[in-house]
């Protein structure tokens, strides 16, 4: 097992351009807060934030890199923060861009907002005075063209790429899980990153729920109640200790321990009880002895009442633990920088360590009633050194709490540290959501048995330039969906937006057919893990086309709480009381597929005994228009052919349970399959594109005697002819190295290509079917019918690959047997 150490830290916030900076700032007293300027902040609550005072432009001259990407897809402020961080993270780690080629590297980011800014200000003047939204603008809007970004300015390959999204705690979750695949040795060196711009929609949503503070905001403090926005970025490179030490790199503290819980209580607000906040701090410390120890938690601290209260009561439960604690707020001069704030603020705790230079909350006064007294907070302004362990907090609307705990290499020396398990992981839960809008899985492959699919014509559909249009979907009865809630006993149908409807009862059906029944004993040992291309955009375009036509200070602070993209998980987290780790990834067509993987490995860690995972992507007529722009649509569907022009759009949700074999042995469950491996490879592939790239030979020798099992492939069906010629390219690799020949499958034709989902899909359709294997309809090149299914076949197979393609440069697959 692994020892993980921070060997490099970067970080661009309000106070200050780079972690040196930002501390030397915050010593003199200084604070980042102050009028916003380069958002009309008119209408909210308050206009002070932690705003980085240069311009786009200017960020870009003070990186001084010449970014190749910017020439064709310009760069959005979120993506600009995060490379100032990066490549100080990497001088600071003495890593040069080649010292990474040929390491297993793994890119984890977290953010909330990274893409939004660059299309926030173009849809206001398409909804107000109809001007044309620049492509551009569509394609830097998904989350992970950041991380796609990453890898082509680096020019590197990396194995493992995954981008969370759960609000304020995006980023905390990268450096468990980083850490955790360098732990188990799939990683020798972990990029983890978080972003986050000010944003419009932040502004009004905080605003709207009167959470601001009127002037700069001081946790735990009776001076100014409320938290302030804030943006910035931060990074940590995480590395083996072995690694670290050949190559005679730096060393700041070692990775001790995370924990992640979630409180399934609140949409917003946390449990007030703060017992599952307590949990995760329990768990970032489990065979921690810190009896003898000085801790220093740099909190969650936002500021506001509720959230100080229930933080500082959990942490009060754990104190006994050190012989000495303090608590900071690092967001007092920094601002919320939300998604980015667990990695910005925990780089600061890294460099503390280093430098013996800790950082006050800034502008104390005196505790508010109920926090204790004022020595419990650091909010000296000299150096205090005597600290030997930091904790770092982060907690997000949805109750998802993250904890990580830092410190020397001795307490490594106590701790017990288990290992990676090669525990058969099997399916034993499906439950789908689909547009043949009846919900019980024996119906469904009766209906694709017969021929039928899902795919319907509705009203004619144009695209934002008006120059496509479209009328085929495969859309769902959401009246049938809420029908099915309420029989399933849901409590919450009326506060959920659509696309955390589809997921609450594809989680729910899932759970009731692995019959698992969620309860104290096992809550905390249940996870939750789910991937969604685009979160609830339907949402998303409700919330801010109210603030763009009304104004600001009318806000829906009902609709608020269901833009952040983890919004369905903390639906899906409450009404089923799953309180385990709990997370979102939000990472395009790998999004299912990268969270398959997670929750595979939550099991072989022993974080979780159970994991209920899915993916999920709701019908959005603004997603659609987007889509027609950007040439990725096309009524008439061909799929694996040459001369394929798009996708017929789906939506839905599929969702599995995952358990050990012997756990469902014991408890006389069903098994209808095996996941026998998922990997995954990403190349330095321009931006949201599918150009050329090449999947290495090694992608499939690794586990050769797992392929050579492969019966059938299931293909991504994107129905785009790049994506169709890039797939059949690779699987042919996989073939000469297998040595044989196999057939191919999708079944897109039937649901229609629905992002991040069609993996999925795929395979709970394969275990859920006895021996018969449903062909593609729509193809129409000779060359390529030979090689797939096209006619209805029965005949047993017992292993298939399930292979995705996403775009940026991102090829997964996952073999499953039956």
């Amino acid at each position: 097992m692994e020892r993980v150490v921070v060997s490099g830290v970067g970080a661009i916030g309000a106070v200050g351009n780079n972690v040196k900076e930002i501390i030397e700032n915050v010593l003199e007293g200084k604070t980042g807060i102050k009028r916003v300027k380069r958002l009309d902040c008119q209408g909210c609550w308050s206009d002070k934030g932690g705003e980085v005072s240069f311009s786009n432009e200017e960020l870009i001259d003070l990186i001084g890199k010449n970014f190749r990407s910017g020439r064709n897809l310009l760069l959005e402020r979120g993506e600009i923060l995060l490379f100032k961080a990066l490549f100080e993270a990497l001088e600071d780690s003495q890593l040069r861009k080649e010292d990474l080629e040929g390491r297993k590297v793994g890119l984890f980011i977290g953010t909330s907002l990274c893409g939004f800014t660059e299309l926030e200000s173009f849809y206001r003047e398409f909804l107000l005075f109809n001007k044309k939204i620049p492509l551009r603008s569509l394609l830097v809007y998904p989350l992970n063209c950041v991380s796609q970004r990453i890898r082509y300015e680096l020019g590197i390959e990396v194995e493992m790429e995954m981008v969370f999204s759960t609000a304020c705690s995006s980023s905390l979750h990268g450096v468990l899980i980083g850490a955790n695949f360098i732990k188990e040795g799939h990683l020798d060196l972990a990029i983890v990153g978080g972003t986050d711009p000010l944003s419009l929609i932040s502004f009004a949503g905080f605003s709207s729920l009167r959470s601001l503070a009127k002037e700069g905001s001081s946790p735990f403090s009776t001076k100014s109640v409320g938290l302030t926005i804030g943006e910035g970025a931060g990074v940590l490179i995480l590395e083996s200790e072995k690694k670290v030490k050949e190559r005679k790199g730096v060393c700041y503290p070692y990775f001790l321990g995370g924990g992640c819980t979630s409180d399934a209580y609140h949409p917003t607000a946390s449990d007030p009880t703060g017992i599952h906040i307590k949990k995760a701090m329990e768990m970032a410390l489990e065979g921690l002895n810190l009896q003898s120890s000085e801790v220093i938690l740099y909190a969650h601290g936002t500021g506001t009442a509720h959230n100080d209260m229930v933080e500082y009561r959990a942490f009060s439960q754990i104190r006994h633990k050190f012989k000495n604690s303090m608590i900071s707020a690092p967001k007092s001069f920094l601002g919320h920088t939300l998604g980015a704030s667990g990695v910005l603020e925990l780089a600061l705790l890294c460099k503390g360590f280093n430098e013996k230079k800790w950082l006050p909350i800034v502008g104390f006064s005196e505790p508010r009633p109920g926090l204790g007294k004022r020595e419990d907070f650091y909010v000296s302004f000299s150096s205090f050194s005597s600290f030997d362990v930091g904790m770092k907090n982060s907690f997000a609307f949805g109750g998802n709490n993250v904890s990580v705990v830092v410190g020397g290499g001795k307490f490594l020396e106590e701790k017990e540290s288990g290992c990676l398990k090669e525990d058969k992981i099997v399916v034993s839960g499906i439950g789908l959501v689909t547009g043949y809008n009846f919900f019980e899985k024996e119906k469904i492959l009766v209906a694709m048995s017969e021929g039928k699919t899902s795919i319907r014509e509705v009203s004619l559909v144009e695209g934002f330039s008006g120059k496509r249009k479209s009328q085929k979907v495969s859309k769902i009865d959401i009246e049938r969906v809420e029908e099915m809630l309420g029989e399933k006993r849901i409590r919450n149908i009326r506060k959920m937006d659509r696309i955390s409807k589809l997921a609450v009862l594809g989680a729910k059906m899932a759970i009731e057919d692995a019959q698992i029944k969620v309860n104290m004993q096992n809550t905390y040992q249940i996870g939750l893990v789910t991937g969604t291309a685009t979160g609830g955009l339907e949402s998303v375009k409700n919330f801010f086309d109210g603030v763009i036509l009304n104004g600001v200070e009318k806000a829906d602070a009902g609709i608020f709480p269901n833009t952040v993209i983890n919004a369905s998980t903390g639906w899906i987290a409450v009404e089923l009381g799953i309180r385990g780790y709990t997370t979102t990834l939000c990472q395009g067509a790998s999004s299912g597929v990268a969270s398959l993987l997670l929750a595979e490995r939550l099991l072989r860690w022993g974080i979780c005994e159970a994991v209920v995972v899915g993916a999920y992507t709701e019908y959005s007529e603004a997603y659609h228009k987007a889509l027609l722009d950007i040439k990725m649509i096309s009524d008439d569907q061909k799929l694996y052919s040459y001369d394929g022009e798009g996708f017929v759009l789906g939506e839905g949700a599929v969702f599995f349970v995952l358990e050990k074999a012997e756990n469902v042995k014991k408890r006389e469950g069903r098994m209808y399959g095996c996941i026998e491996d998922i990997s995954m490879i990403c190349a330095p592939v321009f931006p949201n594109s599918y150009r050329d790239f090449v999947v290495k030979e090694a992608l499939f020798l690794r586990k050769k005697p797992i392929y050579e099992k492969v019966e059938l492939i299931f293909g991504e069906g994107h129905g785009h002819h790049q994506v169709a010629k890039q797939e059949l390219k690779i699987l042919s690799e996989m073939e000469k190295v297998i040595g044989k020949n196999i057939k191919l499958t999708t079944l897109t034709d039937y649901f229609g290509y629905i992002p991040g989902v069609n993996l999925m899909l795929n395979l709970g359709v394969f275990l859920l079917s006895n021996n018969e294997i449903f062909p593609i309809q729509s193809i129409s090149d000779e060359i390529i019918k030979n090689k797939c299914i096209r006619e209805k076949t029965n005949f047993s197979v017992n292993s298939a690959l399930f292979s995705s393609l996403a775009e940026g440069g991102v090829y997964s697959c996952v073999v499953a047997s039956k």
